[in-house]
């Protein structure tokens, strides 16, 4: 997941990975790691935005497109629920405590 946060990462492809079926990974995943496969997948996903949201070249959409959401509406939706701001302003907020 962290080498690749843009790929289409899902529950049966994971499941997968380690050999398990999708039922039996999605049941013993939040057991091991204290959250369910898609909620670790769109955290994943949202620690790598924030990386690139530094970079000041890129669009909130460039971003989105970078990391496979379906839409920029989606993600910026999912980066707040997480973050608890939209990604517009997270870069500006990030900047202020720099300095």
């Amino acid at each position: 997941l962290r080498g690749d946060p843009a790929a289409r990462w899902n529950v049966a492809a994971l499941a997968r990975r380690v050999g398990m079926s999708a039922s039996a990974f999605a049941h013993a995943y939040p057991r091991v790691a204290g959250e369910t496969p898609h909620r670790a997948i769109l955290r994943l996903k949202i620690e790598a935005a924030k990386k690139l949201l530094l970079d000041q070249r890129l669009r909130v959409k460039e971003t989105a497109e970078r990391l496979g959401f379906s839409s920029e509406f989606h993600f910026s939706r999912a980066f707040k629920r997480l973050e608890g701001v939209p990604p517009r302003d997270y870069r500006p907020a990030l900047l202020r405590r720099r300095v």
